[in-house]
């Protein structure tokens, strides 16, 4: 704009030089100046043509001649100023355009300039008041550019100010270890056209540890070559701090037995931890952002989670217990905890839940409540076996009082008849005692075949008839010591698994064989000692285990039954019973191709002996006296007479208080007291303690249909004393002989 005024006074001043020229001029010959403009000289050319003709016309007038050149002369003069004068004013016009196109052009760029400026100014702003650090760095790693938050954080009191940095090698500021690892190749690899991201760790000016995310950028001059490198750096402390404080309560929310996760307003699942996919089988990956809540609930349960969701954005929370799906369709059940993330937006907020699997819980509590059950059957039966041992006792009395009477007639098979049957009903009141609450193990020499000879009836008439039943038996079978009640509840429940394994039909097959083993060696994963065994095996060709079963199939309670057809205890039972008996279990089984079960127990060589008869067996006494007291009147008459049959001296009596006040000169010389627990006004235990009161020496045999747990209660409650003790029902046989054992040994 200056450049542009200048040019315009230069011109104003040689247009006042014109004018004041033209004045002197007229000051000093006006009449030539009115002269030549009468005449009209107005055209350059004619002005020069008519000085050349004068000066050829001159004479040798001098004065004349000197008149006529001045004329002329001054007339070329004011026709070249006259020319001039035009010129100067076109020419004025032209400059006086070009000076207003000019200042307009000058005050755009004015006005550019004023833009860029400001810019400049915001721009230094921005940089400056960030907080990153910023610089621009060229190929010798010294400092072109850096803002205000750089210089503050590596100022020193040799810099004034940012500008003092221009110039300076990065090594100075962020030392030469530093530099060779990280800043020369991170710039040397941005100089090569690479944006390159770094993370450094280090003491700020206090000392405290920081942590920085950086950056470097190529910088592209106007030719597009990279000659710098543009370095930022951003104090992550704090969200690095964030991210790992995250970072740990998702590790605890992961750590945590329960299944978390969170569900948007639409039930959209935003959170998934890792026991969430330990119970529900579903990936985070498969979870997140792709299904809804409704897909861990059957259809049924569908309407109960959207009144759930209605309910916690109407209070804020609910709690309770839900069936859900996992993944391979199965079901668990959940104790549920649902609670609203944000009240302040109820259109916008999430719901946490937190599920824990309870379904174990269940399970236990169901199994709890089954052994309740059974344990109230358990005292049902146990009840009812001491009424029915009280109705069988009678029989086995008076079958044994019979049989010396009847021995010749023929009464003796319908006897064997009742004793068989008397027999049958009093191994049903074991099993039942063994259900109940369980029995004592009577050990006794075993036929096996006589179990398996039941079984093959059992199975016969109550099996299905598309499951054939076949036995291989080797010959000369070995027998074995113990308890044939327990031993044949161990085969029933195997042929009972069997049964139920084979719903379409098939075979079952039972083979029983005899093991002597020379020396001792491992079967089955156990170690057997040498000696003679029985070892039998339960086949069937039924659906079979898979491997998993298999691992589970013995543990209490255990079972792949469906709800009500199993109590999961027929195999651990099996189990008890075999070790019980000192033997082996082996299970082998696949999935489709059934079953083979085998029990290895050990067994007796020596040959059975000769079973005398009955009279021969059954002791006569010498007419000792017994006292025989018992609330059941058949027990107590049947009892007397079969005694008294025997050669012994009885006095009867129906409870404690009964035989104290009508007995005492008796009780005084009794040898044997046969005494029940179970009695009114006075009970066993209280009438063996006034007896051995009255009569130190005489010897107590106890009895009752309750179950040895039981006697072992009343025994250790009421320090009940006694010699020998009998279940009922028992036979005439076993009390004869417990009675001689004890007069022998008085």
């Amino acid at each position: 704009m200056n450049k542009l005024k200048s040019k315009e006074y230069i011109l104003s001043d040689i247009d006042k030089e014109l004018k004041a020229m033209r004045k002197k001029i007229e000051s000093i010959y006006p009449e030539t100046l009115d002269v030549l403009e009468s005449k009209g000289f107005v055209n350059t050319t004619d002005k020069f043509e008519r000085k050349n003709s004068l000066l050829q016309n001159s004479g040798n007038d001098s004065l004349h001649l000197g008149t006529k050149n001045k004329g002329i002369f001054l007339e070329t003069v004011f026709s070249y100023l006259k020319l001039l004068e035009r010129r100067f004013e076109d020419y004025n016009v032209l400059m006086g355009t070009t000076v207003e196109h000019s200042s307009l052009i000058e005050n755009e760029l004015f006005s550019q300039q004023e833009l860029v400026s400001s810019l400049l100014q915001r721009y230094e702003f921005i940089v400056n008041t960030s907080k990153d650090w910023m610089c621009l760095i060229n190929e010798g790693y010294n400092f072109e550019a850096v803002n205000d938050s750089f210089f503050t954080a590596f100022s020193k009191s040799s810099l004034k100010n940012k500008f003092a940095m221009i110039g300076k090698s990065i090594v100075s500021f962020m030392g030469n270890e530093q530099f060779e690892t990280l800043f020369k190749p991170a710039i040397d690899r941005a100089l090569g056209g690479v944006d390159v991201f770094e993370t450094l760790n280090m003491d700020d000016k206090s000392g405290v540890n920081k942590c920085y995310d950086l950056t470097f950028y190529p910088y592209r001059g106007s030719n597009s070559e990279i000659s710098q490198v543009v370095f930022i750096a951003r104090d992550v402390t704090e969200r690095t701090e964030a991210l790992d404080t995250v970072k740990e309560q998702a590790q605890l929310l992961d750590n945590a037995r329960d299944a978390i996760f969170i569900i948007d307003k639409k039930g959209l699942i935003t959170y998934w931890n890792k026991r969430c996919e330990n119970l529900y089988g579903w990936s985070s990956q498969e979870v997140l952002n792709k299904k809804r809540v409704f897909q861990l609930l059957t259809k049924e349960h569908y309407k109960e989670a959207r009144q759930i969701i209605r309910t916690v954005n109407s209070i804020g929370d609910w709690n309770g217990e839900m069936c859900q799906k996992i993944k391979n369709g199965e079901l668990v059940t959940v104790e549920s905890k649902w609670t609203q993330l944000d009240s302040t937006r109820l259109e916008d907020s999430s719901i946490l839940v937190i599920n824990t699997n309870i379904s174990e819980r269940k399970k236990l509590e169901q199994q709890f409540f089954r052994v309740q059950r059974m344990e109230s059957i358990g005292m049902l039966a146990s009840g009812i076996a001491h009424d029915l041992n009280n109705i069988l006792s009678p029989f086995f009395l008076a079958i044994s009082a019979l049989q010396p009477k009847l021995a010749d007639s023929s009464g003796q098979p319908i006897l064997n008849l009742m004793e068989a049957s008397a027999n049958r009903g009093a191994q049903l009141v074991k099993q039942i005692l063994a259900f109940a609450k369980g029995n004592p193990s009577e050990r006794k020499i075993i036929n096996i075949l006589d179990i398996f000879s039941d079984l093959e009836s059992m199975i016969k008439e109550t099996f299905p008839k598309n499951i054939k039943f076949g036995k291989c038996v080797s010959e000369s079978i070995y027998r074995m010591s113990g308890d044939i009640t327990q031993i044949h509840q161990v085969f029933l429940n195997l042929c009972l698994n069997a049964r139920d394994a084979m719903p379409s039909g098939g075979a079952l097959d039972i083979i029983i064989e005899n093991m002597y083993l020379k020396e001792s060696q491992d079967l089955f994963g156990n170690s057997l000692e040498k000696g003679a065994y029985l070892k039998i095996t339960c086949k069937d060709t039924g659906i079979g285990m898979s491997r998993e079963t298999l691992e589970h199939v013995m543990e209490p309670f255990f079972t792949t039954k469906g709800e009500g057809k199993g109590t999961g205890l027929g195999l651990s039972t099996v189990l008890t019973i075999v070790k019980k008996h000192e033997g082996i279990l082996d299970i082998q089984s696949e999935l489709g191709k059934g079953t083979s079960i085998t029990v290895v127990l050990p067994a007796m060589i020596k040959k059975k002996a000769l079973v005398k008869s009955r009279q021969t067996l059954l002791p006569f006494g010498n007419w000792e006296s017994i006292l025989f007291v018992d609330d059941d009147p058949s027990i107590r008459n049947i009892g007397k007479a079969m005694l008294e049959t025997y050669g012994y001296k009885v006095s009867s009596a129906s409870n404690g208080k009964n035989l104290l006040k009508r007995h005492q000169k008796e009780i005084a010389k009794a040898e044997v007291m046969v005494v029940d627990l179970e009695m009114p006004e006075m009970d066993g235990p209280e009438t063996i303690e006034k007896c051995l009161e009255l009569n130190p020496k005489i010897k107590v045999i106890a009895m009752s249909g309750q179950s040895l747990d039981s006697v072992k209660i009343i025994k250790r409650k009421r320090k009940l004393k006694y010699d020998e003790f009998l279940f009922k029902p028992y036979t005439s046989e076993l009390l004869l002989e417990k009675i001689k054992c004890l007069l022998i040994n008085r």
